[in-house]
């Protein structure tokens, strides 16, 4: 009689345990649906804004760069008389700022003469 009655008690057991997995399957099932019905526009939305940021960094690094780009053109190092066109001592007068932005704006520029520069352009095209 002790086994029927384990039986019954373990028939009782699974009956209880699969009512609960049921349940929980059909509220997760439940969940899953209303969690979508907000995640699909907000997946939307986010698309939306990682696009427009992604668009917004590239103008916004488009700009810098030319922004550098024109302060480094103002560079007037490149036609002055004491620019030496040598990696080894750049400028005569102020080595270590001469090809940098601490160049702009230098007291010290003076333009190449046309003799000078006449010949300075036959070096730099040959």
């Amino acid at each position: 009689m002790a086994s029927v009655q384990d039986g019954y008690r373990l028939h009782y057991h699974n009956s209880m345990l699969s009512f609960w997995v049921v349940l929980m399957l059909h509220l997760l099932h439940t969940l899953l649906h209303l969690i979508q019905s907000v995640l699909v526009p907000f997946c939307l939305v986010m698309a939306w804004v990682f696009s427009l940021l992604l668009t917004w960094s590239l103008v916004a690094a488009t700009k810098n760069g030319i922004a550098q780009a024109r302060k480094l053109h103002q560079i007037p190092c490149a036609h002055c008389q004491f620019f030496t066109r040598d990696y080894r001592l750049k400028c005569t007068v102020h080595p270590t700022t001469a090809l940098s932005e601490a160049a702009i704006g230098c007291l010290d520029y003076q333009p190449e003469t046309s003799l000078y520069y006449a010949g300075s352009q036959a070096e730099r095209l040959s």
